[in-house]
C-alpha cells in the first residue's frame, strides 16, 4: 500500500527535520546521513515518488540558500556602510582634535606615535 501527497509530504518534511538537525550544545548540524538514507529506503512509497520529492526538497532548500544569500550579501553592504560611517566620524573627530589630547567626563581622546611600513606586492629574491 502506497502513501498519499499529504503523508509522502509528512516524510518529506520529516526527512527535511533530519537534513536541518542541530546539536544544541555546539549549534552545528548533526550528520544523519546514515539515517537519512536508512528513512529512504525504508519509506513506502514508489521509487519515483521519493526521487520527485527528493528534487522538490532540493528545489525548495536551493531558494532557502539563494534567500540567505541574497540577505548575506545586503547585511555586507549594510556592515561596510557602517564601517565606512565609523571612519567618517574618526575622521571628524582628528580633525576636531587637531592633534591634541582631550579628557571629558566618558571619553579620553588622544593620538598615538606609529609608523607605517609599506611592504612591496613581490620580493625580488636576488637582493641580499
Amino acid at each position: 500500500m502506497g502513501l498519499n501527497t499529504f503523508e509522502i509530504l509528512q516524510e518529506i518534511r520529516a526527512l527535511e527535520d533530519l537534513l536541518n538537525e542541530v546539536n544544541p550544545e555546539s549549534g552545528e548540524f548533526i550528520n544523519n546521513e546514515d539515517v537519512i538514507k536508512d528513512y529512504i529506503i525504508n519509506l513506502q512509497t514508489s521509487k519515483e515518488n521519493k526521487l520527485n520529492n527528493i528534487e522538490d526538497l532540493k528545489l525548495e532548500l536551493k531558494a532557502q540558500s539563494e534567500a540567505l544569500k541574497q540577505k548575506e550579501e545586503k547585511l555586507y553592504a549594510r556592515r561596510k556602510s557602517i564601517e565606512s560611517n565609523i571612519e567618517r566620524l574618526k575622521d571628524l573627530q582628528v580633525m576636531l582634535l587637531q592633534g591634541e589630547k582631550l579628557k571629558t567626563d566618558e571619553y579620553t581622546f588622544s593620538f598615538r606615535n606609529s609608523k607605517s611600513v609599506v611592504v612591496p606586492n613581490e620580493v625580488n629574491p636576488r637582493l641580499e
